[in-house]
């Protein structure tokens, strides 16, 4: 296959493949999780035995070297991100069912007070540390095969060299994982604005600099305004599943894992933007009282 040919496919599995398979999995029902399991451990399957094949019988072909490797090496990456998508899908199928049972024991699941990564009493939507599962494995599967590609390559110097580089350089993106500056974080609701911790980054949005119409929907983001601030924790960001970056001029919101619900995470958003007399009771046990249904919102 020509170098079109694989970033093709490469794009074909970004445009179609991943959004299927997160389309699928934000069902929540098991069918869907069974049925994404099972698709992917075929695909683990055919990687992995095509990996295997090309890096062990592969010298044996006489064809150019260098290119029996880069190919392996891709064919052990998809591998690998296949595997972290079964991965994700475990994460995702626990995390639904803990939720229902959440509600069951407890009536649904609810906003907290906390801190918020400026240090400001906030109504805190948390986002469970699974969300973590997908950055991870992402970190550990390209620095691994990197490794492994390094010590198969060992008869070549400079291409095993090549590939311990790139080992380091994925390496770098595990560091804030291991070294703990990267977390789930949640969406915290102060009475100055919105704060919205992913990873190792803290974005600031001013509840005057929201947008009307309410900027969010099926694209689970926040317009970026002049005055919103970012923070990172760490000059390196994990790595993250394509899905979830967004495009420049807006923040992203990973929904999957908060507490709450969407739709009753944009009503409180939502109320805040609209109603500037409830916003210092933001971070108070007042606004854990609240019963928001949905914009346009209401308070009782």
């Amino acid at each position: 296959m020509s170098m079109s040919g694989y970033a093709g496919a490469g794009s074909l599995g970004t445009q179609v493949l991943l959004p299927a398979i997160r389309k699928a999995l934000d069902t929540e029902q098991p069918l869907a999780y069974a049925v994404v399991l099972l698709g992917e451990l075929v695909l683990l399957f055919l990687f992995g035995a095509l990996a295997g094949s090309v890096l062990v019988l592969g010298p044996t072909w006489g064809l150019n070297l260098v290119l029996v490797w880069f190919v392996g090496w891709v064919l052990l990456v998809c591998a690998c991100a296949v595997l972290v998508w079964m991965a994700e899908a475990v994460a995702r199928w626990w995390w639904s069912g803990h939720r229902r049972r959440t509600v069951r024991r407890d009536g649904g699941p609810r906003a907290s007070l906390a801190a918020a990564p400026s240090g400001a009493p906030s109504t805190t939507i948390r986002r469970s540390r699974a969300s973590l599962v997908t950055p991870w494995g992402f970190a550990l599967a390209t620095t691994g095969s990197c490794v492994v590609m390094a010590v198969v390559t060992v008869r070549m110097p400079w291409v095993a060299t090549a590939f311990a580089a790139g080992a380091l350089t994925c390496a770098a993106r595990l560091a804030p994982l291991v070294l703990g500056r990267a977390t789930a974080g949640g969406v915290h609701l102060t009475p100055a604005g919105l704060e919205l911790r992913w990873g190792v980054t803290t974005t600031t949005v001013p509840w005057d600099d929201l947008p009307e119409p309410a900027p969010w929907g099926d694209e689970h983001h926040v317009r970026a305004t002049e005055h919103t601030t970012v923070h990172r924790s760490f000059p390196v960001d994990m790595p993250t599943d394509a899905l979830d970056r967004a495009p420049d001029g807006v923040v992203a919101v990973p929904l999957s894992y908060l507490v709450l619900p969407a739709d009753r995470l944009w009503a409180l958003v939502e109320l805040g933007r609209s109603r500037p007399d409830v916003r210092r009771h933001f971070g108070t046990p007042t606004s854990l009282q609240w019963h928001v249904d949905g914009p346009p919102s209401s308070v009782s």
